[in-house]
């Protein structure tokens, strides 16, 4: 058969290269390597150092031997360290520990783990060298160059607990973040903001925060409770101090936004991200901030999916049902100054520089009872995909006590025990494949007296009696050619109990607070005529002068009168005709649905006067309707226009509405009203009209009446 050199990928970037290209062969590669394509493994871009290549080829070619060797063998994609000119240590590393009292007997968990971790603060003080990814030169190593595999979940959970006791931060991913102190903070404030009297968000907000102790809190809601006993009517609403006030007026600004909108108002307004640094370590308190920011963009996709409406309330209920599904995944905190702590699963694909295999220890594990997937045929039919196989459910009727029973002799003795041990090897050996395979530069095994099970029944066929790594010997039984792989060994006694080390206090670096986040006196660019007095403001009013009758209408006095009367004085136009007044001022009136209260013959006539009084009064040259003036008052924009502009030589004569006066009952309030906006007007009217005389009147449009005012 001829045979040929396969590379997956382009040979520069990939590591590793397959000498055959059989069919069948790559299915059995594939099958070893935990299912998982040749292709999305040999792709990755981690270079990793030739002692430990070959020692996961010696290891793999015996958990394989029905393949050929030269089909199995990896190739590393650079020679060895020696070779290149550089001083570093040994690439494998044994860490065989010893109970200081007794060196045969192992205390119970946590011990292995807290070994681990006090032998990692070791080699941190050591500073010990890494390489770069181009391998071009060396560093000392840092807690985020290191990562321990564990085979369970709880053992993740279990090794991150011995690396805090130590004084190291660690970095692991886990569900529960609904239950950590900062995520309860942050939705103990949503549910505020759906519900003020949330009197229990309340409580969780002033404690969180730090405003208040739990005793004090109790004692505030038994005295209010107390008070609502002895007065039925009394009323009790809890209100979270500087965060509820805060609260309270983010709440009239939610109403539009969505949950991700809502979430960033709260973290950028009341600056959230720099209590919950406060409540535990930092960067995982702030990976899980941006964790449960994801899970608000999560949940808006899926109403968008569903076409169903998204809004605060529904987002809590969501994020409930991914707690009570245990799906609620915490940020995983990573940074350089954290021990990544993960599953060998959730390693496939990744690379450390170094990398510890914990659990090596650890019993084979065969999948009897539960359910199984049993088939009938070894080559599965295309045509019929789901016949020939079937569900098997055995249920353990002694659970932990199976040993030595009856039921337990039998069932070793059966085929499907003898298939059931030969599957778990098979995925043992993959497993601890994905395992090795991560390492970069240094590839740590750390035992005890209890020797390493699960590397013996990889390496020896699935007998776990025979030992696979000496502790009092550096050599391996791993070779290169004929040469034995060493590895860096050293007796390592710890004691029994390792005490705890104290807490960090070190300081977060953290931006300094923005003041654009905090209110403060500031004026807006333009000027408010309405609430803003002009500079000098002191008005004389002259008296009140008629130009028509009292408008009589019918009813009740109505604001949309006043505007009827006021917006036909501005448009009427005494060139038009008689009938084309009645029908703009017919019209007018029934836009503001007061056709009732006033007749448009009346409107008219009072308009008529009105120009009549101006012609004599004043007789203008031109008059302006709704002038617009725009200009700088100081260093603030001022923009409004005038009601009436008369244009004479030399003289500008400026008339302003004022609102009803009640029969001119209250002019004097009403005429001080709009004087305040002729004041401004004056202001931009000196720089229009630097050569005009100026003057100022208040209109009454009811009351047929005008006043001079003097500014």
């Amino acid at each position: 058969m001829a045979k040929r050199s396969i590379w997956v990928g382009d040979p520069k970037q990939s590591i590793y290269g397959f000498r055959g290209a059989e069919p069948a062969l790559m299915q059995a590669i594939i099958r070893a390597t935990g299912g998982v394509r040749d292709e999305n493994i040999l792709k990755t871009s981690w270079r990793s150092r030739a002692d430990i290549v070959h020692a996961v080829n010696a290891i793999f070619t015996r958990a394989f031997p029905d393949l050929p060797q030269d089909q199995v063998v990896l190739a590393a994609a650079f020679t060895t360290e020696k070779e290149q000119g550089f001083a570093i240590g040994q690439s494998v590393i044994h860490w065989h520990f010893r109970n200081e009292l007794d060196e045969k007997k192992v205390p119970g968990q946590p011990w292995l783990d807290n070994c681990i971790a006090d032998q990692i603060q070791v080699l941190l003080a050591r500073k010990t060298l890494i390489f770069n990814k181009k391998r071009t030169e060396t560093r000392p190593i840092r807690p985020g160059d290191i990562a321990i595999l564990c085979r369970s979940n709880k053992g993740c959970l279990d090794m991150a607990e011995a690396l805090h006791r130590s004084g190291l931060k660690a970095a692991i991913a886990r569900n529960g973040l609904l239950e950590t102190p900062e995520i309860k903070l942050i939705l103990a404030c949503l549910r505020y903001l759906l519900n003020p009297k949330d009197q229990l968000s309340t409580a969780e907000i002033q404690l969180l925060a730090g405003e208040k102790t739990l005793e004090t809190i109790v004692n505030e809601r038994m005295q209010a409770l107390s008070q609502t006993e002895a007065d039925p009517n009394a009323t009790f609403t809890a209100q979270a101090d500087s965060l509820g006030a805060g609260l309270r007026v983010l709440r009239p600004r939610i109403a539009d936004l969505s949950a991700s909108e809502i979430l960033i108002l709260l973290y950028d307004t009341l600056d959230l991200r720099r209590l919950a640094v406060r409540l535990g370590n930092p960067t995982r308190a702030l990976d899980n901030l941006d964790r449960l920011r994801r899970y608000t963009l999560d949940y808006e996709s899926a109403c968008n999916r569903l076409h169903s409406a998204a809004s605060l309330g529904g987002f809590l209920l969501w994020l409930n049902q991914l707690a009570e599904n245990d799906r609620d995944a915490q940020g995983s905190g990573e940074s350089d100054d954290a021990v990544k702590v993960l599953t060998y699963h959730r390693s496939k694909g990744l690379e450390f520089p170094v990398t510890i295999c914990h659990a090596l220890d650890q019993p084979v594990k065969e999948q009897v009872w539960g359910i199984n997937l049993v088939s009938e045929v070894d080559v599965p039919d295309l045509d019929n995909i789901l016949g020939n196989r079937w569900l098997r459910f055995w249920v353990n009727p002694y659970a932990d006590q199976l040993k030595n029973t009856r039921l337990d002799e039998t069932l070793r003795q059966s085929a499907a025990w003898t298939e059931a041990t030969r599957a778990a090897l098979a995925e043992e050996a993959r497993l601890l494949y994905v395992g090795l395979t991560r390492a970069r530069d240094y590839l740590v095994f750390p035992t005890t007296s209890k020797g390493t099970k699960w590397l013996n029944r990889v390496f020896n066929q699935g007998d776990e009696t025979i030992p696979t790594l000496d502790p009092y010997s550096d050599e391996t039984p791993f070779y290169q050619g004929s040469e034995p792989i060493r590895c860096e060994n050293e007796p390592l006694y710890k004691p029994k109990d390792f005490p705890e080390s104290l807490p960090d206090t070190a300081p977060v670096s953290f931006h300094a607070a923005r003041a654009g986040q905090y209110a403060g006196a500031r004026q807006s660019l333009l000027v408010d005529p309405i609430q803003e007095l002009p500079p000098g403001f002191d008005p004389k009013f002259g008296e009140p002068q008629s130009f028509a009758p009292w408008l009589e209408f019918s009813g009740d006095y109505k604001p949309a009168l006043g505007k009827a009367v006021h917006a036909f004085l501005l448009a009427d136009d005494p060139s038009l005709t008689e009938a084309a007044r009645l029908t703009m001022a017919k019209k007018q009136l029934e836009i503001r649905q007061v056709a009732e209260a006033l007749t448009p013959e009346a409107l008219v006539r009072h308009s008529t006067a009105f120009r009549q009084f101006l012609a004599q009064q004043f007789s203008p040259r031109q008059v302006l309707v709704k002038y617009p003036l725009e200009g700088w008052a100081g260093q603030r924009q001022l923009r409004l226009d005038c009601d009436f502009l008369i244009k004479n030589t030399g003289q500008i004569i400026v008339l302003r509405s004022a609102n009803f006066a009640e029969g001119m009952k209250k002019w004097k309030q009403q005429a001080q009203v709009s004087a305040q906006r002729l004041g401004w007007e004056r202001t931009l009217l000196r720089t229009a009209f630097p050569d005009h005389a100026l003057q100022f009147w208040v209109f009454f449009p009811l009351e047929g009446h005008l006043v001079e005012v003097q500014l």
